[in-house]
């Protein structure tokens, strides 16, 4: 399960300067570990496994609430991180 920190850190910019410089919005996502992100049913290895179906919808109905020309940043927190 994801957990949202929601730290959306919207650009009040005028429309000249959007121009220029897109907004940046930013997103935080805690999970528990790093295997919530992936489709636990793709077998190929972790790190060209698909995003999980449901944190891809999320995120795509996240990024489509912005203007077009908007940059987002993704930042992802891991609470148990697995080192070999």
């Amino acid at each position: 399960m994801i957990f949202l920190l929601a730290h959306l850190l919207d650009s009040f910019n005028s429309r000249l300067n959007m121009k220029k410089n897109p907004p940046v919005h930013q997103i935080e996502l805690l999970i528990v570990k790093l295997s919530e992100l992936s489709n636990s049913m793709d077998p190929t290895p972790f790190h060209h496994r698909n995003l999980d179906a449901d944190a891809e919808e999320f995120l795509e109905n996240w990024a489509l609430e912005f203007p077009q020309n908007s940059h987002f940043r993704i930042i992802v927190h891991i609470e148990q991180m697995r080192w070999h």
